[in-house]
């Protein structure tokens, strides 16, 4: 099974398909970080932080979901205060089956999770109709989200791709967009989007 560097966040979920920038502060993250670049790696293994405490435990990676997205490593930039300012773009769902220390970096065995059901049926379509209609009253609300985010989503014809950009642009907790990663089923990824939204 493939290892990667873990970079643990906040209060965050990257989804596959999606660019965000995110800074890191986080010394094992920053280090995971150096440490990939250093190797040549361009995917690091992103996972949220179950608690916003980063006490440690004798469980490694206790306090990390084990659900995350490989992530490939568009641009690094460290700032003064020595965290890192990086451009990550989602590439893949993942699962890790072990978290381990190597070196002092956290590590983690990780697959890639494939989606399923991963087509457009009349089921997803009516899905996806139902969830743009949703969205678009739901980022009227939102006076700070861009008119392109709502284009940005109407020519994609992939179910499960269009749920992740979906649910990337909202901004509801970051617990139940980690559920919604965690979802490998588009249809019922399709349907908890459609009731997070209603």
């Amino acid at each position: 099974m493939p290892i990667y560097s873990v970079v643990a966040v906040k209060d965050l979920v990257i989804f596959p398909g999606v660019i965000a920038p995110v800074f890191i502060s986080r010394q094992d993250s920053v280090k995971a970080l150096q440490d990939a670049a250093f190797n040549n790696d361009t995917l690091v293994f992103v996972t949220a932080q179950k608690k916003n405490n980063t006490s440690s435990s004798s469980d490694i990676g206790a306090d990390l979901y084990r659900y995350g997205t490989l992530c490939k490593i568009l641009q690094s930039i460290r700032l003064p205060d020595g965290a890192l300012k990086v451009i990550l773009e989602g590439c893949w769902r993942s699962c890790v089956s072990d978290f381990y220390l190597n070196d002092g970096i956290l590590k983690a065995e990780a697959k890639r999770v494939n989606s399923q059901e991963n087509i457009l049926t009349k089921e997803a379509e009516a899905l996806c109709r139902e969830i743009r209609s949703e969205f678009e009253t739901y980022a009227a609300l939102n006076h700070r989200m861009p008119d392109e985010v709502i284009k940005s989503i109407e020519d994609i014809q992939v179910p499960g791709i269009f749920a992740d950009i979906v649910a990337s642009h909202s901004t509801f907790d970051f617990k139940l967009k980690q559920g919604l990663l965690e979802e490998v089923n588009v249809i019922e990824r399709l349907e908890k989007l459609l009731s997070i939204l209603l």
